[in-house]
């Protein structure tokens, strides 16, 4: 079985046992380690909709892992591995559960498969994952209005605050509409917007 034939239902109780091991296996390749027991009795009961959710985002990190290449996956495992040892797994898990969109998951996994073709360092990979599970999915995709001076009410300063845009140099004729002063992406903002360009056109398909 493939991780791409893994449906989760949210009337379903649980995963299969071939599902489960399936999960686990390929979570394997990629951390290191094992899915945790706590994790697969998880799986095998969805006590709550907030399982059920975790389950389902779980499959769909892993889908676009399990498409990599082999030299791919090796990347990614070291990359991980290199940061958090043995930790990676749990880490990784936890940072998945965080997650409260799964358009927010899909975009961990454009950065996970950046990681894999050494197009992004995995400290960034962590930095961006807690970005974005911090910030409204809606106001992360509102960045790239900032690519010239601009404010938006409550999206500014939600941005400003994680680092993705800054502030206009300060005098009244730099004060947007609404009063808030304007802002214009950051560095790291702009390379955080090139992976949500490629997680929106990826989703388009």
């Amino acid at each position: 079985m493939s991780v791409k034939q893994i449906k989760i239902d949210k009337d379903t109780k649980g995963l299969s046992e071939s599902s489960i091991e399936t999960l686990s296996a390929t979570f394997d390749i990629v951390t290191g380690t094992p899915i945790p027991s706590f994790t697969i009795g998880l799986l095998k009961s969805f006590k709550n909709f907030r399982d059920y959710l975790f389950a389902k985002r779980l499959v769909i990190f892993l889908q676009t892992v399990e498409a990599l290449k082999g030299s791919e996956r090796i990347e990614l495992t070291h990359a991980l591995e290199k940061r958090d040892g043995s930790k990676a797994g749990e880490i990784l898990l936890e940072l998945i559960n965080s997650m409260d969109d799964d358009e927010k998951v899909k975009l961990l996994t454009v950065l996970a498969k950046a990681v894999a073709y050494k197009k992004l360092e995995i400290e960034e990979f962590y930095r961006f994952g807690h970005i974005i599970k911090s910030v409204y999915y809606s106001n992360l995709l509102r960045l790239s209005e900032f690519g010239y001076e601009n404010y938006i009410p409550s999206v500014s300063e939600s941005l400003f605050t994680h680092g993705l845009i800054v502030q206009a140099t300060i005098n009244e004729s730099k004060l947007g509409k609404e009063g808030g002063f304007k802002y214009t992406i950051s560095k790291s903002g702009r390379h955080l917007n090139k992976f949500i360009q490629q997680a929106r056109k990826q989703n388009s398909h």
